[in-house]
This record gives structure tokens, sequence and C-alpha cells, in this order.
């Protein structure tokens, strides 16, 4: 199926990128009913890089918009929910009904044209009012979503929204939501300098003390000395990504890990102080 396929007279009416997050939304196999299975919830790391970096910047949009029937809506790089704020209990509540809530997956595939899915797609800011919305029980809201990209790296660890009640958007959405991303923006690249630094002496300290395989990684950062990289061979030392959810923020992690190609690695890994999800692991080959 392609794009021209699903084209209809309707998407005619709509604005050019309203138009086309619609047939990505049919391509998906939704339709304008609004199906409560396809909106997934998981764990929220409250400690992770974009929320470190944004919560100051949360509590100030917040403190704008108090008294406000508006809600602040924060989804992170795999457009998940992992922070909300409203200025409104009735707001909070219709919000809620269709399935917003923490840990819920917002993405296009699941939800249609939305304020966290859209612009998460596109790459861009997008507004969306009232009609503009596939799924017709998210008509009732016009909302304003904005990628947060990693300044050095240009990948989208987040999305910001803010929604509304109505059909018609608030012109001042815009302008608050963009300076809120740039300012989370900032504050990404500083607090990454300041873990990054924590992991090359975590690495330092390991392969000081330590004669046996070892990794460090956290955030876009990989570290291993050479017989890290021997044991993990033919995998890339990044294949220790997968177990950075499972490391204990205290204590230490000792699991075993299949190597493509077949074999397997002992790990025992244990987190680096002071940084959203970095850890240091030693590796040693079964």
């Amino acid at each position: 199926m392609t794009l021209g396929s699903v084209f209809t007279g309707e998407d005619a009416s709509l604005r050019p990128e309203i138009a086309v997050s619609w047939r990505r939304s049919r391509l998906h196999g939704l339709t304008p009913e609004l199906d409560p299975a396809r909106v997934s919830i998981t764990e929220v790391d409250h400690s992770s890089r974009l929320m470190t970096a944004g919560r100051a910047v949360l509590d100030e949009l917040s403190r704008q918009l108090e008294g406000t029937q508006f809600c602040v809506l924060l989804a992170d790089r795999d457009c998940r929910i992992v922070y909300r704020w409203f200025g409104d209990r009735r707001l909070q509540q219709q919000v809620e009904g269709i399935g917003a809530v923490l840990g819920s997956q917002f993405g296009e595939g699941r939800i249609g044209t939305n304020a966290l899915g859209t612009p998460y797609e596109s790459g861009k800011a997008v507004e969306i009012h009232g009609g503009e919305h596939f799924v017709e029980a998210l008509k009732r809201f016009s909302c304003y979503g904005h990628p947060i990209r990693h300044p050095l790296t240009g990948r989208i660890e987040g999305v910001l929204d803010i929604t509304g009640i109505g059909e018609i958007g608030n012109p001042l959405f815009g302008p608050l939501v963009s300076r809120a991303v740039v300012d989370i923006q900032q504050r990404i690249v500083e607090g990454a300098r300041v873990a990054e630094r924590r992991l090359f002496l975590a690495f330092q300290e390991a392969t000081h003390r330590r004669s046996a395989p070892v990794a460090v990684l956290g955030g876009d950062l990989v570290l291993a000395n050479r017989s890290c990289t021997d044991q993990l061979r033919p995998a890339d030392p990044a294949l220790l990504r997968t177990l950075l959810p499972r490391v204990p923020r205290r204590g230490i992690l000792k699991t075993t890990l299949a190597v493509p190609g077949g074999g397997s690695v002992e790990v025992i890994a244990e987190r680096v102080e002071g940084t959203p999800d970095g850890a240091v692991f030693q590796v040693t080959r079964r």
C-alpha cells in the first residue's frame, strides 16, 4: 500500500502536514474509533536524562499555566508519556479518558494524529486543532507539540506538548513551548557534559583496579577496553546496553548475556553515581 492509495477527499481539506499524518494513521490500520487496547503502558524512569534536564523547566512552565484549562505532557524518545501536569481537574479526567496516563505510548501508530506522536514522527513542531485529530475522541482538544532534540547528536529525546479543551488553539502555545524546549535542550547538553566526565572517570578507575574485561555505558557513550571487545566478539560492546534498564540504582546486577554467533558471557554491572543511566560492566566469557 502507498500513501497515494489511502488519500481521500477529506484529506484534501486538511493542512498538508495533518493530511500526511492521517495517511500514516491509516497505514497503521487505525480507524477514527479509539481502541484502548492499542495504548500500551510501561514503567517510567523518573531519573532519566530527559527528566533530569526537564524538571526545573517543567516546574516553571506549570507555574505559568497555573489556574488555566491547559495541561502539559512530556513524552520520551519512545513517545511514552513520562510527565503530566494539569491546570484543571475536568481536563485531567478527559485526557485520562483517552489513555494519556504515565507510561502510555502515544505514537501515531497507536493513537493517530496527536501532538506527541505527530511531532515525534515528523521531527517538527505541530499545532493540531480539534477536528484535525484523526481519532474522534481527540477532536475535543487543541494541542501544540514540539520535539526535543539532543543539540549535539540531533536525535529526538522527547516531545513537549500543551493541550487544552476546544477547537481553536491558543497563539501563545507556540512561543511558550518553543522556549521551554530550548531550555530543556540546553540543560541536556550541560547534564551530558557532567555525566560524561563521570563516565570517563568511572572507566579509568575500573580499568585501573581490574584486569578483567570492562565497559562503561551511559547516554550515547560506550567505553570498553580491548579485552572486553575480545570477549564480546562478534558483538559490539553496545550490546550491553540491553542490560542497562535492569541495573539497580543500588546494588549489583549479575546475569548471563547471549552473544550473537553463539556462546554467552557472564556480566556483573553496577551504576555510575551522578549519571542518569551510566553503568560499569565486567564481562567474562563462559
